[in-house]
């Protein structure tokens, strides 16, 4: 299980209780990591991304930009959070997503989280 792995199914464990079955599908899911400059976004509006995040180090913040060029804050993520989940079901971000200073996410294939919603059925 790696690093990723136990951040994403600590956070869950927070407020779920998970079965083994579903212990072995998290740890089956893809993650692929980036690391973020301070500043640097990972998703923008109006973007139609196929992976959400999962933060592993440091803070990012969800925000909506403004007509007139300014940020408007809607969130601030830390280690185990999902800011940008609700991308699995828009079509386009209506936020973007940016680091507030040195960050590192995991990715997760959409398709791939969809699948393992599908599977506990």
């Amino acid at each position: 299980m790696s690093k990723a792995h136990q951040v994403l199914i600590r956070k869950l464990k927070e407020h779920s209780r998970l079965t083994g079955e579903d212990l072995a599908v998290l740890n089956s899911l893809t993650l692929t990591i980036r690391e973020l400059n301070s500043n640097e976004d990972l998703v923008q509006q109006g973007d139609d991304p196929n992976a959400s995040a999962v933060v592993m180090f440091g803070m990012v913040a969800r925000y909506h930009l403004l007509q007139n060029g300014r940020r408007q804050y809607l969130s601030f993520h830390i280690a185990g959070d999902m800011p940008d989940a609700q991308a699995l079901f828009i079509d386009k971000m209506d936020h973007a997503v940016c680091a507030i200073g040195p960050a590192r996410v995991a990715l997760i294939p959409h398709r791939e989280m969809i699948a393992a919603f599908n599977s506990g059925r």
